[in-house]
Order: structure tokens, then sequence, then C-alpha cells
């Protein structure tokens, strides 16, 4: 049974670590001006579902919905990388 545990385990980190890269790649390819293609696309549907609900709950704080930055993208990736620390430091 702690093997599966294990595996299972293994397998929610590299699930982890692909996100943090779209994310990664996201924020990369944010900064480059070009048009949408089938990769640009693929990271913002791999992304778009973990920053919405983010995005919504920061919105209903006033300060935040004038703010220049996209808090919320850098609140999931933090997010994200708490949660693969978590379960790394469980393993």
């Amino acid at each position: 049974m702690d093997l599966v545990i294990y595996f299972m385990k293994m397998a929610a980190i590299t699930l982890l670590d692909i996100l943090e890269l779209a994310f990664l790649l996201r924020a990369i390819f944010s900064w480059i001006p070009m048009d949408e293609n089938a990769f640009t696309e693929l990271l913002y549907r791999l992304t778009e579902p973990l920053i919405l609900p983010v995005r919504k709950l920061l919105y209903k704080i006033n300060f935040l919905q004038d703010f220049p930055l996209d808090i919320s993208f850098l609140l999931t990736s933090m997010l994200l990388l708490i949660a693969r620390f978590g379960l790394a430091a469980t393993l």
C-alpha cells in the first residue's frame, strides 16, 4: 500500500512540475510579441483554469481591481510551488 501512495505522490509532483513549466513558458511568451499558435493556446488551456478562480477571488478586493499587474497569475504559481514542496516533503 505504501508503494501505491508513493507512486501517486510522485505522479502528483510530476503533474505539478509540468504545470509550473507551463506557467513559466506562458510568462515568457507573454513578453514576446507573436501571433497565437497551437503551443501558446495549449499553454493557456493548461493554466487558465487554475488562474481563473484565483482571479475571480482577487477581483472581489476593490484595491486589486485596477492593479496593473496580474497578481492572480503570481499567486496561483506560488500556490502550485507550495503544493509541490508540501508533497515532496512527505516523501
